[in-house]
């Protein structure tokens, strides 16, 4: 019969509880229950008040009858725990579990003597020059923030068998769900989402996104007509009411009508919902954003399907509203094929229980160095006992045996191997600084590869926008981040606009383009803007075709007022820029782009002139940029020299 165990999810707001089988194929979930973590106890998965949480544990396993089990797994979130993907040749897992322990210095520069670590295997490499190797995932984490759950288990009266990370018991309890299609998992809490993508039981890709579903409950308490009194009547609204639109822009609708259709509403509560939705935004952006990413480095596993987990999972349409904004059908998670569940409960809300189910599969398990060290001494110790004894015997004989006869002959190899040092003394010093010179080299690389960004191709890009892009386009403003840019263009007419965009998709510095908007606009021209072009030099050309100087531009005022007479319409007349183009122009030139006419105020009948063009806007994500080789150490690289 398998055994019982407490598996505890612990987050800044809540605290997930499931009991559950423990070292099973097929584990039976007993009882889940969810409860609010005491304000401002627990900070980015440390403990602040331990007292507190531990309180609130005991009392949920009270009220809900949770008896029975003594050990507990915790699984936590933090961003100070620190992972490095490291890619190591195969081996068996306890030659794995040495080589980490004895490099652990060369995948974190601190001192590990104050954290603990951890590791799991990601999965395997398929193809290129580094096929068939494995990826390991490689945690550290201080000693305060692991041994603050040891001290929690205690005060609960419970044994702490292992702590876990979040996003390492979602990727084992879903990497068996539909192995062979590439599934992309949204954990999505209050204020973070974590997304996974996993093909084949291999961890693609790994990412956190700062943004959650908690602006979506405060605009509902905004709103008045969702008529919600406090956060928790927020909530309630969020889970059970139609408060999110099934897209942000109706143009991007690609889920069945049917599927969710639009309630029949009043203007207040249209625009109501409209302002729920739009206060996700930054969050569908931003799962944009990571897919757009793993899409151009990832084009050989293009994604399935999308599922959703955590308290997210809770609100009502979101999963709507991420289909139609990612392409991508996605659904919120209600089942897991290998976890069956009592009669005491259901998996209705599994969706919130991911976590706590997955952190029994394969826990980190996090270790200190100091631990690993003395148990690896221990063991080579007892190892290395029977050969000493060998050695010290075989030793002893030879000394007796042949000490004498062996003498004279040491003693002059011992005056030659003297003469040979003294040869070699200086290769040893020019060795040295050798060794001394290519150490700095790594850590000078090192340094490089610490630093690199996407948006390194910052350079490239205007490079090739300067190259590629018509002269007649002005960038009003551009912004950017670590892996994508914004840019708002100015052309003269939308085939203008078409033909850039498209020219953008074909440059090698992005691999993602998206158009944001795309509009006719038409502005007045200030005074300093006219002064800009007349000291370029145009005419004015009328209706009747005659030319007159736009520097002399003086028109009798009485002869305008009685061709104005009896007309409601104002005067339009076309404004031709004269002279030739600038020869050192460029698409990154400052230009005033459009179409000029002059106007005249049919009521004052005063001139003045207009700019007619169309403005853009358009996303693009940068290509990856070039990785850093890093030697490995003086050993590796010296003897490639030699070789």
């Amino acid at each position: 019969m398998a055994s019982k165990i407490l598996s505890i999810e612990l987050s800044n707001t809540t605290i997930r509880i499931v009991q559950m089988d423990y070292k099973t194929t097929n584990p039976r979930v007993y009882y889940h229950v969810v409860c609010n973590t005491p304000e401002n106890s627990i900070n980015d998965g440390y403990l602040i008040n331990p007292d507190a949480v531990a309180n609130a544990i005991r009392t949920a396993l009270v009220s809900n009858r949770i008896k029975g089990t003594k050990n507990v797994i915790f699984t936590i979130s933090s961003t100070k725990i620190v992972t490095r993907e490291q890619q190591l040749p195969q081996m068996k897992a306890a030659q794995l579990d040495s080589m980490i322990q004895t490099n652990l210095s060369d995948y974190f520069p601190i001192d590990l003597d104050n954290y603990q670590v951890a590791y799991t295997v990601l999965g395997t490499i398929d193809e290129g020059k580094d096929a068939g190797k494995l990826r390991v995932s490689i945690m550290a984490a201080e000693n305060n923030l692991v041994e603050s759950y040891k001290q929690l288990a205690a005060s609960c009266g419970l044994v702490l068998v292992q702590v876990d990370n979040v996003a390492n018991s979602v990727y084992q309890v879903l990497k068996s769900e539909n192995k062979t299609q590439c599934k992309m998992v949204l954990k999505i809490e209050e204020n973070s989402t974590s997304v996974l993508v996993i093909k084949n039981e291999s961890l693609l890709l790994q990412r956190n996104i700062g943004f959650g579903f908690l602006p979506a409950i405060k605009e509902i308490m905004h709103q008045p007509a969702f008529q919600a009194v406090s956060e928790f009547d927020a909530r309630n609204i969020a889970m059970k009411r139609a408060c999110i639109r099934k897209t942000l822009n109706e143009a991007t609708a690609i889920t069945d009508s049917e599927d969710m259709p639009e309630p029949s509403e009043g203007q207040a509560m249209t625009n109501a919902r409209q302002a729920v939705t739009d206060s996700l935004e930054d969050l569908v952006k931003g799962i944009q954003r990571v897919i757009n990413y793993y899409n151009s480095t990832n084009s050989s596993n293009p994604l399935d399907l999308c599922y959703i987990c955590g308290a997210g999972g809770a609100i009502n349409g979101i999963s709507h509203l991420l289909s139609n904004e990612l392409g991508l059908k996605v659904s919120v998670l209600r089942k897991l094929e290998n976890v069956s569940y009592s009669v005491l409960g259901d998996n209705a809300d599994l969706y919130n229980y991911v976590a706590s189910i997955g952190a029994i599969y394969a826990p980190v398990g996090f270790f200190s160095r100091a631990k690993a060290n003395k148990a690896k001494n221990a063991t080579n110790y007892g190892k290395l006992i029977p050969y000493v004894v060998i050695l010290g015997a075989v030793v002893i004989l030879a000394l007796v045996v042949k000490g004498y006869f062996d003498y004279d002959k040491a003693n002059k190899d011992n005056q030659e191997l003297k003469a040979t040092e003294a040869r070699y003394l200086e290769s040893e010093r020019i060795y040295n600084e050798y060794a001394s010179v290519l150490e700095l080299y790594r850590g000078i690389c090192e340094g490089e590869a610490s630093t690199q960004r996407a948006s390194d191709n910052i350079a490239d890009f205007l490079e090739e926008l300067e190259e590629k892009m018509p002269t007649n386009m002005t960038i009003s403003e551009f912004s950017s981040d670590d892996e994508t840019f914004t840019m708002s263009v100015e052309v003269l007419d939308r085939n203008t606009a078409i033909g850039i965009i498209e020219t953008l998709r074909d440059f090698d510095s992005v691999v993602g383009v998206s158009i944001d908007s795309i509009e006719e606009k038409e502005s007045k021209l200030s005074d300093e803007q006219l002064e800009m072009l007349s000291a370029q030099g145009f005419t004015v050309i009328d209706e009747t075709g005659e030319a007159e100087d736009k520097k002399n531009d003086k028109v009798d005022d009485e002869e305008k007022d009685e061709d104005k007479d009896g007309e409601d319409e104002e005067e339009e007349v076309i404004l031709v820029i004269e002279g030739d183009e600038d020869a050192d122009a460029s698409a990154l030139s400052v230009k005033l782009i459009g179409n000029y006419y002059l106007r005249i105020d049919a009521e004052t009948g005063k001139k003045y002139y207009v700019r007619q063009y169309v403005s853009f806007k358009i996303s693009c994500v940068y290509a990856p940029a070039e990785k850093v080789e890093i030697p490995n150490n003086v050993e590796s690289a010296s003897s490639g020299e030699g070789n």
